[in-house]
């Protein structure tokens, strides 16, 4: 079907992936600036800025990050695993994202279940 319109898969897929890293990048602008805006409200209007300390623990954790990443490479290879070893009547590029988000979900929970440990 992409053929009849003029667009190549292996195009699609460059495509996407671009579009896909362009959206995080707005996504992640969009916050950065509404930060940015945030703290400066807030040094106007003399609040206390012990608070922004504060709030600045529960952000961004580069733990669950990592696990998050970790789980998901080990579901690729899972999928790439499955696909290459077995005769499979499903799409294999199926099995492999059903593995890639089951491994980046258990990887999510295990972040979280580290994450309220370490907040005790």
């Amino acid at each position: 079907m992409m053929t009849e319109i003029g667009i190549r898969m292996d195009n699609l897929v460059v495509i996407l992936a671009m579009g896909f890293i362009i959206i995080i990048y707005l996504a992640w602008m969009v916050r950065y600036k509404a930060k940015a805006k945030e703290r400066l409200l807030i040094i106007e209007k003399n609040f206390d800025a012990n608070k922004l300390i504060e709030n600045n623990k529960n952000g961004f954790n580069f733990l669950k990050t990592g696990i998050i990443l970790l789980a998901s490479s080990i579901g690729a290879l899972i999928g790439f695993l499955i696909t290459m070893n077995f005769a499979l009547e499903v799409n294999k590029g199926i099995i492999f994202f059903i593995t890639v988000f089951m491994f980046a979900g258990i990887g999510m929970i295990i972040a979280s279940k580290v994450d309220k440990s370490k907040a005790k």
